[in-house]
């Protein structure tokens, strides 16, 4: 997946620098966005199966779903619109993995 965005990256900048009659008047835009959705936990309950009485079941867990999206447009000269899109995941301990990404003509 990075080699097709490495490659369509390349493949745009080749295209901007190679004629420039189709050069962007305005610029790049760049838009940022994401969410972020999350939920907590807790149990605390009697555990029946041990032998002692005053056993108890515990828990707490956060669960979490987060996501960042970064884009990029711009209009050439000569009429082309040409742009990307990526999604990362963002969760804390999963790392920042890629989860879609495309550009397009």
């Amino acid at each position: 997946m990075k080699k097709l965005l490495i490659g369509t990256a390349a493949v745009a900048l080749g295209l901007a620098f190679a004629a420039p009659a189709a050069q962007a008047a305005d610029g790049v835009k760049l838009g940022l966005g994401g969410y972020m959705k999350g939920y907590v936990t807790w149990q605390d309950q009697d555990d029946d199966d041990s032998a002692a009485d005053d056993a108890e079941a515990r828990s707490f867990d956060i669960v979490r779903d987060t996501e960042i999206h970064f884009t990029g447009e711009t209009t050439l000269d000569n009429g082309l619109t040409v742009g990307f899109h990526s999604e990362q995941l963002a969760d804390p301990g999963d790392g920042f993995d890629v989860q879609e990404s495309y550009a397009y003509f």
